[in-house]
């Protein structure tokens, strides 16, 4: 129906009342998934997580089989 939450609009105020730099457009729960979905982290953090990950991955197939 294009409405937001009456949440997001005492959200928009108090933060306007706070620090105006800090108002975003639109939903305040789109704000924040987009933060956790599109998570900023350096390249060599995210190349150092990517191989732990896989392998524990690799560790945990070994000793099943």
């Amino acid at each position: 129906m294009g409405w937001y939450c009456p949440l997001t609009y005492l959200e928009v105020w108090l933060r306007s009342m706070h620090d105006p730099s800090t108002i975003y457009p639109g939903s305040f729960i789109i704000h924040y998934v987009e933060k956790i979905v599109y998570i900023e982290l350096s390249q060599n953090l995210l190349l150092a997580l990517t191989v732990i990950l896989s392998g524990l991955n690799i560790w945990i197939y070994l000793r099943r089989h």
